[in-house]
């Protein structure tokens, strides 16, 4: 079985600064309108909080992965990381996130 080159239409990222008191979400997926097209969602926020959802529409699912993998990049670049780091990260011992709430 050859491992899963495609990739994934569902991006959650999150940021941590204790210095600042700052734990921070931001999730990204993909979801069918009504009328046809595709709609990125994106949602962010404290982590914790409900946070604040926009969705954005898109002609085609192609437009929209453009936008999300976009987004995605942008975030990454100000500090955001995948979610799993943190949590392997605190599995190793390397450094605890419990501090703050909704983390693992």
């Amino acid at each position: 079985m050859e491992p899963d080159t495609e990739p994934s239409a569902i991006v959650y990222l999150e940021r941590h600064d204790p210095d600042k008191r700052m734990a921070r979400f931001y999730s990204l997926h993909l979801a069918p309108p009504l009328f046809g097209g595709c709609d990125l969602v994106r949602e962010w926020g404290r982590i914790g909080s409900p946070g604040r959802v926009r969705r954005d529409p898109f002609d085609t699912e192609d437009d929209a992965i453009e936008a999300l993998r976009s987004i995605e990049r942008n975030k990454r670049r100000k500090g955001y990381r995948p979610w799993s780091s943190y949590t392997s990260a605190a599995r190793d011992g390397e450094r605890s996130d419990s501090a703050y709430p909704g983390s693992l």
